[in-house]
């Protein structure tokens, strides 16, 4: 499989998205660096002076990569 579909994310929201593959062996290595997009015509601005981008995990960024590997055991589950 080479795609996958995360419903529901709204225009006005910027997204950080790394994904893994997982097989009978384990969970592979997530992808690096990780995307950042938006939806649509979403667009964010970002004002340098105002904004502080840190690294590290969010509830975002943990909950689109539960979607993905509860997506991908899913998957695998009908492969088998």
């Amino acid at each position: 499989m080479t795609t996958g579909v995360i419903r529901n994310l709204s225009s006005s929201e910027l997204y950080r998205l790394r994904v893994f593959a997982y097989s009978r062996a384990g969970m592979g290595r997530r992808s690096s660096p990780s995307i950042y997009f938006t939806v649509g015509e979403g667009q964010i601005v970002i004002n340098p002076e105002t904004t502080e981008i840190l690294s590290g995990s969010s509830a975002l960024t943990t909950s689109l990569l539960l979607c993905i590997c509860a997506f991908m055991i899913a998957l695998m589950g009908k492969l088998e």
